[in-house]
């Protein structure tokens, strides 16, 4: 008998099945590539990277700066590139590794565009360089099997020794564990940072809401006080259960069904891009490892009935996401479709359980792997990805003041849709020694999506507010104090200083680890005494 330290051993660099894991490697390849033609489509190369004059670059990362000329263009062809690479698992450890790089350094460019998805890819992108996603269904695969030789041989890896020809299949368990746990995460710490005393008072839904009343079917509900409770805490529920009711077949059939209508629930009303769709494929990363096996085994002559009930529930579900979307588009649509088809194999599967119908075959026992310093490197690896990917979310409960507030730690953290910030901002320039006032005219530096973004969020203010104070004294050779008039309403309460007015802000440094003395703690009203005014939910909402 195995210990309990062996038993997890083995089962973590045992093989399992690979097709599922190629599937999540296909779908990330081609919603990548969807988000770059957006780019393209939507000309926001040039709005976001090109145009501005200046951008708000991260801690750590203000030597990172946008490639002159039409060198940002060029460089989303190549992401592109990548991304078809990486779907099609041609030179995929290459294109993984460089679509990780590439893409991480379009997210450092501009803090004003900061999205808890774009963090997300840029985090899958790192894993999947070390995940072996290309071993099924891919470029590689084939080639590796044309060149290789006709005698078997042992191939040694993470997982032992394995024939040559097994590898090609099979994927080290651990690869789709990791997986799982990052996404796990994000569901999880979305779940925890919605358990604040707004959220779970209806704030900011009850506004959101109230200016979706023509959304079909539900819209005449949303003004309904037990709507907007059930909405709020429904959605602490999915972020809560979904990583766990997804994993178990008596469950995963209604969990992916609330998943399903969830995310296109969110890009009907938020209008939040690719991460609806993203979410909706990666869920299968917590089905069994073979599933997309199981669902191809139905399209058989002997299965048709089965088989076209998965394309129907296909068509349904892409039906239903173009009549919800403004603008139908066709890669959405196909993503649609495709869940739609996920979603009825997930039933058939329901069925056959209700049965007793395997359809998963149990691996047989693994043998006892003897560590070396691979196995023992890949677990401190994992363990250390781990603690950060935990520890990050949870720093800001250890910082004064509620962090939608101060924003102190409440990026890298998935408090993803939480909050509504509007903020109204004047900076200026103060002589020392005479103590007069001059204007900053930061509205000419700084496009409109910048200066919104910024307007509520402390660290931007402190970084635009030191670029101002380099500049008057490149322009007038002498020091000036660079002090803010900063305003901001959370959640549509009244507007509050959220700056302190007396702080030089050329002269602070920020931490998003602690709490700057700058940033004001003021004592907020609780939303159960705000006034719902039908006009003040026009705002724009965060995509965060």
């Amino acid at each position: 008998m195995f210990s309990a330290k062996s038993k997890f051993t083995s089962a973590l660099f045992s093989q399992t099945d690979g097709s599922g894991l190629a599937f999540f490697r296909i779908s990330f390849g081609f919603i990548m590539l969807w988000e770059v033609l957006r780019y393209f489509g939507k000309d926001w190369i040039q709005k976001y990277y090109i145009k501005p004059q200046f951008h708000f670059t991260y801690e750590w990362f203000p030597w990172v700066q946008p490639l002159p000329g039409d060198g940002m263009v060029y460089l989303f062809y190549l992401l592109g590139l990548l991304a078809i690479m990486i779907a099609a698992g041609f030179l995929y450890r290459a294109a993984a590794a460089a679509f990780f790089i590439v893409f991480t350094y379009v997210f450092l460019l501009e803090q004003a565009r900061y999205l808890n998805h774009f963090y997300l890819v840029s985090l899958v992108s790192f894993l999947l360089i070390w995940i072996p996603a290309h071993r099924v269904f891919s470029v590689d695969s084939w080639r590796k099997k044309r060149t290789s030789p006709s005698k078997k041989r042992a191939v040694k890896n993470l997982s032992g020794k394995i024939p040559a020809e097994t590898n090609r299949q099979t994927v080290p368990v651990w690869s789709l564990l990791l997986l799982r746990f990052q996404f796990g995460a994000v569901y999880f710490f979305g779940a925890l940072a919605k358990v604040n005393g707004d959220w779970l008072r209806g704030e900011p839904m009850r506004h959101w809401l109230a200016d979706e009343t023509d959304f079909p079917l539900a819209g005449s509900l949303f003004t309904h006080e037990w709507m907007i409770y059930f909405v709020s805490y429904s959605g602490i529920l999915i972020d809560l259960l979904a990583p766990l009711l997804l994993l178990f077949r008596q469950t995963r059939f209604f969990m992916f069904l609330i998943l399903l209508a969830f995310h296109l629930t969110n890009d009907t009303i938020f209008k939040i891009g690719i991460f609806p769709y993203f979410m909706m494929l990666a869920s299968t990363i917590f089905f069994p490892a073979d599933w997309l096996r199981q669902m191809a085994a139905l399209f058989h002559p002997r299965s048709a009935g089965k088989a076209a009930f998965i394309i129907a529930a296909g068509f349904a579900v892409a039906m239903a996401t173009s009549s919800l979307r403004e603008n139908p588009e066709v890669i959405p649509i196909a993503v649609s479709f495709v869940a739609g088809g996920i979603l009825a194999w997930t039933f058939l599967d329901l069925r056959n359980s209700a049965v007793g119908k395997k359809t998963t075959v149990k691996p047989a026992l693994q043998p006892e792997v003897k560590l070396s310093t691979p196995h023992y490197i890949c677990m401190a690896a994992m363990a250390l990805w781990a603690a950060v990917q935990i520890a990050l979310p949870l720093r800001h409960y250890f910082i004064p003041g509620n962090v939608s507030w101060t924003e102190e730690g409440h990026r890298f953290a998935w408090h993803m849709k939480l909050r509504n910030k509007e903020g109204k901002i004047i900076f200026y320039a103060v002589e020392p020694s005479t103590g007069e006032k001059f204007p900053i005219e930061h509205t000419k530096i700084l496009k409109s999506w910048q200066r919104s973004k910024m307007s509520t969020r402390p660290y931007m203010i402190q970084q635009f507010a030191k670029y101002a104070g380099v500049q008057l004294r490149k322009q007038y050779n002498k020091d000036y104090e660079i002090k803010v008039d900063s305003r901001v309403s959370l959640n549509y309460r009244p507007y509050e200083t959220m700056i302190e007015p007396d702080a030089d802000l050329s002269k602070v440094t920020y931490s998003d680890f602690r709490h700057n003395n700058w940033i004001t703690l003021p004592e907020l009203p609780p939303v159960n005494s705000i006034s719902l005014n039908p006009e003040e939910t026009k705002n724009e909402v965060s995509e965060e």
